[in-house]
């Protein structure tokens, strides 16, 4: 039996050599398909691991409460945009959440409608703050210092985006901007946010950061609460200040969960959701791609099977059995698919590596998703074989014979 195997194998590759351009032709499909599994799924795993950390590093010991529609749970992911949001959130609920015992520090963020007007014009997002913001996020200032309580309402802070477009120096520390009629002067600048944390659709760097008490003349009728960050305590775990919170808020929305509070990982997962549903779109295509390859397989191997009648013929006088030709075919299709199969996830590891050399991306080569792409393209290769086998060992002997 492994005899038998070894000759097969060794016939097939005969063949793909002796018609090197066809059979890379044949594989180029099964190629680009391991390839695509491979290559997006390892840019998937890589962009995973680069939002964890990233919203490790600014959201660590942070719980995140924000807005939810009624009905919704507190951990609902699907209720959190700013469009589909109620404004549930008030300061009354800042002060309840500030007085759970494992948190530490509460910062509301609270979104004042109004361009600000400095060098240039500037139509980014305006937050009303406290002023351990920073602490809060643990995010450095690059220039300056974040105001506080104590200092004047007409202070603010800028995103580091936010200060390029709204100013032609560097440092603008101590220049003004007005938003709507009010002047503010310019105490700090932000660190650029390698990611945007907390807030799945509003960039800290493209964001104009001023005082809570700002909020009585820069919105006379009110503002939202777009989200409260709470920072917990270390010896608390984020599971029982989670609950504590919600509890807590429940108790003073009379029973309605009409808020989610978020952990690190939960807004990671929100984050990675829209990478995990382009991951599987593109596996979608690649399967197709696969199938298409392995149409490819079996008109190649029909193509061989008419052009190899005489030998099949040969094969059969001399004793071989119906068995052994259906094995010598099947054994062809099933190594231009393992060839194939190496060639893609070798090429996807150089795609990687590319990647990761030459671009800010920084792809974790997944060797599981290569392995399954692999015995994928194996199996499609065996399926689509198994006809031009089929009809290889049905030839009549001596019709084949005659055949020339």
């Amino acid at each position: 039996m492994t005899f038998m195997l070894n000759k097969n194998i060794g016939m097939a590759l005969h063949t793909m050599r002796s018609s090197r351009a066809r059979s890379f032709l044949t594989m180029l499909g099964v190629i680009i398909a391991v390839a695509a599994v491979t290559s997006v799924v390892s840019i998937g795993n890589g962009i995973k691991s680069a939002v964890t950390e990233q919203t490790n590093q600014y959201s660590k010991n942070v719980l995140t409460i924000r807005p939810a529609q009624i009905g919704g749970t507190e951990s609902s992911l699907a209720t959190l945009t700013e469009a589909n949001a109620t404004a549930s959130l008030t300061t009354k609920d800042v002060n309840t959440i500030s007085k759970v015992p494992s948190v530490v520090d509460s910062v509301p963020l609270t979104i004042v409608a109004g361009s600000a007007q400095g060098d240039s014009s500037f139509n980014g997002v305006v937050f009303a703050v406290g002023g351990e913001l920073s602490t809060v996020v643990n995010q450095e200032l690059a220039f300056g210092a974040f105001f506080s309580s104590t200092d004047s309402n007409n202070l603010a802070v800028l995103g580091a985006t936010a200060a390029d477009k709204m100013f032609d120096q560097r440092v603008p520390l101590g220049r003004s901007f007005t938003i709507r009629g009010q002047q503010f002067i310019v105490s700090g600048v932000l660190d650029k946010f390698a990611s945007t944390p907390f807030t799945g659709s509003t960039n800290f760097n493209n964001a104009i950061f001023v005082p809570n008490a700002a909020v009585r003349s820069l919105a006379p009728n009110g503002a939202p609460v777009y989200e409260v960050l709470a920072k917990v305590d270390s010896d608390h775990s984020l599971t029982d200040a989670d609950a504590a919170v919600a509890k807590a808020l429940a108790k003073k929305h009379g029973g309605q969960h009409d808020f989610a509070v978020l952990t690190p990982a939960e807004l990671a997962q929100a984050t990675t959701s829209a990478f995990d549903l382009l991951t599987q779109l593109i596996v979608a295509a690649a399967i197709i791609t696969l199938l298409v390859s392995g149409v490819g397989i079996m008109n190649v191997m029909l193509v061989s099977v008419t052009e190899r009648i005489h030998e099949i013929g040969i094969r059969k006088a001399v004793g071989a059995t119906n068995r052994q030709i259906l094995n010598q075919f099947i054994t062809e299709a099933a190594v231009l698919c393992v060839v194939g199969s190496i060639l893609g996830a070798i090429f996807a590891f150089f795609v990687c590596l590319f990647l990761r050399i030459f671009t800010s991306l920084a792809p974790i080569y997944d060797w599981r998703a290569a392995g399954v792409a692999c015995l994928a393209a194996c199996g499609f290769g065996i399926l689509f074989g198994a006809l031009p086998a089929l009809k290889a060992a049905r030839k009549d002997p001596i019709a084949a014979l005659r055949n020339e």
